[in-house]
């Protein structure tokens, strides 16, 4: 009707404008990751770290040979668990292997562990440097699952067993054995961080050796043997 008078703003609010329905549009698009990155494997190898020690009258070293890591299946989500393998050797002695499921955020590992046939006899400067012995041989051999979770605090679990062989510690001006062992192990240790927790609920000992001494004075020769030794206390009569 030519009379009837036409009312603008019902139009208007109707149609949407096109600027309006791009900004939508967009929106929506921005809600998607820019990114999308997954790796199928990434991985080291051959490499190799020298540890070095020189706080030490004697230096403490370790050289690490032929070591590797590698992951497998890994992607910009950090909440996923990724498989993954890391090795070593240790040119004075000893392999290293772990293997298992690493989350980096929030950090969790499920890992199992296998240290085999590790030198002891390179840490010899820590023990010398408080008492007049040197490490002459001994070697180590631990394996079993490492799981760790991280929430108000760092909470770390290790379940297995470990065996320490063949040790042997000398004096140092005779090299007269003062104290050693065949074999020591168990298959049942328990260590924990958060809570810290300690158990052992078997350890076998096999052939250990030992020097005990009273001397004349009645003083006995561990205080001696200690480089910053404690005045002797005479053994009762």
């Amino acid at each position: 009707e030519a009379s009837k008078p036409v009312n603008w703003q019902s139009i208007l609010e109707a149609v949407p404008s096109t600027s309006a329905q791009a900004s939508a549009v967009s929106n929506k698009q921005s809600k998607k990751a820019d990114w999308v990155l997954s790796l199928k494997k990434l991985a080291l190898d051959n490499a190799s770290l020298h540890v070095e020690d020189r706080s030490l009258n004697t230096p403490v070293m370790l050289d690490i040979e032929k070591a590797s890591f590698e992951i497998h299946d890994t992607s910009l989500d950090l909440s996923h668990p990724t498989p993954m393998k890391a090795a070593f050797q240790v040119k004075q002695g000893g392999q290293f292997i772990a293997q298992g499921k690493l989350t980096p955020s929030p950090l969790k590992a499920d890992l199992n562990l296998k240290l085999t046939q590790f030198t002891l006899k390179p840490f010899g400067p820590y023990i010398s440097q408080f008492a007049f012995l040197k490490l002459a041989a001994g070697t180590a051999d631990i394996s079993g699952k490492l799981l760790a979770k991280q929430g108000k605090s760092l909470a770390v679990a290790f379940n297995g067993g470990f065996s320490v062989n063949k040790l042997s510690l000398v004096e140092e001006a005779t090299d007269a054995q003062f104290l050693g062992w065949e074999h020591i192990s168990s298959d049942s240790l328990e260590v924990s961080l958060a809570p810290d927790h300690v158990h052992i609920a078997e350890l076998q000992v096999i052939t250990p050796t030992g020097k005990f001494i009273i001397h004349d004075d009645k003083s006995m020769n561990l205080p001696r043997i200690l480089r910053n030794p404690s005045p002797p206390t005479p053994f009762p009569a």
